[in-house]
């Protein structure tokens, strides 16, 4: 059996677009700490010295699904992905992974759960239940990165992208993954493309120009990764070539430059998404959101909601047609104050700290295990 080094931490990540596994490890090397961190990518191989690394930690980070505990005695922390709105675990009713008990008698060995707040933990322990002493109110380290200055957002943009920020207004539409290859809710690609295509083409680009904008889209990485092989991707980097007025932005770009997505975020103006989490994560930023959500009773059948009615949870003004996205998206733009209020109302049911100090309080949480230890 493996010797614990109780100082030691390994932090799992598969992505870089909003991890709060490559936040912390961030934290942890600009800062002498009494952590010794590793950040070990999951989806590619593993090498001995990151085996090695692995076993004798005593604290393991996760940032999603199958935490694992490899040795006896380890501390396992997981970090998730995101205020949950959409169902999840035992509360999806056609999640594949729910049917067997894996994804729930996984998710529950979690020793320590971050969270958001008290609204957070209700949510998160309706689809994943466990023992509510797990719970610590830390806010998500990856939320540090939006409170960077923006200046420094625009430079990593431009280090990931290539894209410099005139006059232009930067609009990032992000829409909630429907395509995964894996779960019984999946959408076919043909209700997919009906959907994001309602944005993506010739009519909005015109908009885009009138407005001087430009869309940048990030589909989440479980979609790109599926879409690769559709010949979807392909399609909008052509589309992104013929018009400068679309860019797509991959989870590799980032990867590369040892950037997370969400060091960029301050560089954008306005967030265009439905029902994904990162609606909640934008509200510490105090920018407009536009909900797009043509497909809303498609997703509630295949999906459905932790709470209803849906609306009274998202925090901007929601449209079902192309034309009332324009209007919204002009609106948002030219009244800062434009839903101002509703933002406010829910950031403070969501967030319990609304700072850029997370990875610190997660930082003291791990000291004070340390010290009882040692």
């Amino acid at each position: 059996m493996a010797r614990l080094v109780p100082n030691r931490i390994t932090m799992f990540t598969s992505d870089f677009s909003g991890s709060n596994t490559v936040a912390f490890y961030k934290f942890l090397s600009e800062r002498k700490t009494f952590l010794e961190p590793m950040l070990v990518m999951s989806d590619e191989k593993i090498s001995m010295a990151e085996i090695e690394h692995i076993q004798t930690s005593k604290f393991l980070m996760y940032k999603s699904i199958y935490p694992v505990r490899y040795s006896e005695g380890q501390i396992v922390i997981q970090t998730w992905h995101g205020f949950p709105l959409k169902t999840l675990g035992v509360m999806s009713e056609n999640d594949c992974l729910r049917d067997n008990g894996l994804y729930v008698d996984q998710m529950v060995r979690a020793d320590i759960i971050l969270s958001y707040s008290r609204t957070y933990q209700t949510l998160y322990n309706a689809c994943f239940p466990t023992n509510g002493g797990k719970y610590y109110v830390t806010g998500m380290p990856r939320n540090d990165f939006l409170f960077i200055p923006k200046e420094k957002a625009l430079e990593n943009l431009k280090r990931v992208l290539n894209v410099s920020k005139g006059t232009e207004k930067f609009i990032l539409f992000m829409p909630t993954y429907r395509l995964s290859g894996y779960r019984g809710d999946d959408y076919d690609e043909d209700a997919y493309l009906k959907f994001i295509t309602q944005i993506l083409n010739v009519k909005f680009i015109s908009f885009l120009s009138l407005i001087n904008a430009r869309l940048f889209l990030k589909l989440h990485p479980i979609e790109e990764k599926f879409l690769h092989s559709s010949g979807f991707i392909d399609s909008i980097e052509k589309m992104s070539v013929d018009s400068s007025r679309i860019v797509l932005i991959k989870d590799r770009d980032f990867r590369n430059n040892f950037i997370d997505f969400y060091e960029v975020l301050q560089a954008f103006d306005l967030l265009i998404t439905d029902y994904s989490s990162i609606a909640y994560d934008w509200l510490l930023m105090d920018k407009p959101i536009v909900h797009f959500i043509p497909d809303e009773d498609v997703y509630r059948e295949k999906r459905n909601f932790l709470a209803d009615p849906a609306e009274l949870w998202l925090p901007g003004p929601v449209c079902r047609r192309p034309d009332e996205l324009q209007k919204e998206i002009e609106s948002s733009l030219k009244d800062s104050n434009y839903f101002s209020e509703k933002r406010e109302r829910i950031k403070r049911i969501v967030h319990k700290f609304a700072d850029g100090n997370s990875s610190q309080r997660v930082y003291s949480l791990l000291k004070a295990i340390y010290d009882q230890l040692v």
